[in-house]
């Protein structure tokens, strides 16, 4: 919630707590979760582009996916130390537990998302990549303001393969935060 606390100060400090439209990518969809749970009035509209959904974290998808992490952990354990290494053997300590605390949490409904999916997923293992599409779309599926893209010949890296859908996705929320009072 570290993370969290830090976006809410930094909207405050600059006074943006109204018609935000908030873009987040990968693992800060977790972020944008709780932020639009602790001030869902703030939010025009978030951007999930290729991000962490809460469908993603079911106990087969943690089990496949700390798997799959585990020799990566594992090298950054004999490796020499980094500032990047030890956050990421700090996310690996609590990545069960966490992972099933996101699960269990649900999106304010009053948010509208744009789900943006990369057409090629971030993982490799088939199994974790059809739930990440899978996820992506219940996600999207879970309430009549949230809408589903798959970005065309993208990476998980959208922003630098397709930054246009994630523009359109940005311009229309900001498009609809005009129309409101």
């Amino acid at each position: 919630m570290a993370a969290r606390d830090d976006l809410i100060a930094v909207l405050t400090a600059v006074h943006a707590t109204h018609r935000v439209v908030l873009v987040s990518h990968s693992l800060a969809g977790e972020i944008a979760l709780y932020t639009a749970k602790a001030h869902p009035a703030w939010f025009t509209g978030v951007v999930m582009v290729d991000a962490n959904v809460p469908q993603f974290y079911t106990e087969p998808g943690i089990k496949a996916a700390a798997a799959s992490y585990a020799p990566i952990i594992a090298q950054l354990k004999s490796a020499p130390s980094t500032p990047s290494g030890r956050q990421l053997l700090a996310l690996s300590d609590s990545f069960e537990a966490t992972s099933r605390a996101f699960h269990a949490a649900k999106w304010p409904p009053q948010v509208p998302v744009a789900v943006i999916v990369s057409e090629t997923t971030p993982m490799e293992d088939p199994f974790l990549a059809d739930l990440w599409r899978t996820s992506h779309a219940d996600f999207a599926k879970g309430a009549p303001n949230r809408t589903l893209v798959t970005a065309l010949h993208s990476s998980h890296d959208v922003a630098h393969d397709r930054p246009d859908v994630i523009l359109k996705a940005v311009q229309d929320f900001v498009a609809k935060g005009r129309q409101k009072p």
